[in-house]
């Protein structure tokens, strides 16, 4: 059982995707421990695509202490996401929730790459 800023939690409550929803990053990345080892749902992943969009980015005119924020929301939804590509493999629900947001998402997802390849240049700490 996982101890929460909400409690204990040990599964996906409407509470628990309320608040990750709202970009609580606590909540964010108490969402991607509970959902460790096989129990994300469609709900999870809406979570997670929506704050790997590209308008979510920073950009380099913004100043460091902008990035912060956006980089941790974005490290744990793509922790969520990584957990979702193995369950798929032997859940179809979930293999068609990620082609469809992928899909709908590649250019947020490209954004992040590029974000994360460039970054180390313009803020090497």
């Amino acid at each position: 059982m996982r101890q929460g800023t909400r409690g204990s939690v040990d599964a996906v409550t409407p509470e628990l995707l309320q608040l990750a929803s709202a970009g609580s990053i606590p909540d964010i990345i108490l969402l991607a421990a509970v959902i460790r080892g096989g129990k994300c749902s469609l709900e999870v992943l809406n979570v997670a695509f929506k704050f790997l969009r590209p308008g979510l980015v920073p950009t380099v005119d913004r100043s460091r202490s902008d990035f912060r924020q956006p980089i941790d929301r974005a490290i744990n939804c793509l922790a969520i996401l990584d957990n979702a590509c193995q369950q798929a493999a032997s859940d179809s629900l979930i293999k068609a929730g990620l082609i469809d947001h992928l899909i709908e998402n590649v250019d947020g997802i490209c954004c992040w790459i590029n974000f994360c390849l460039l970054i180390p240049d313009f803020v090497p700490t």
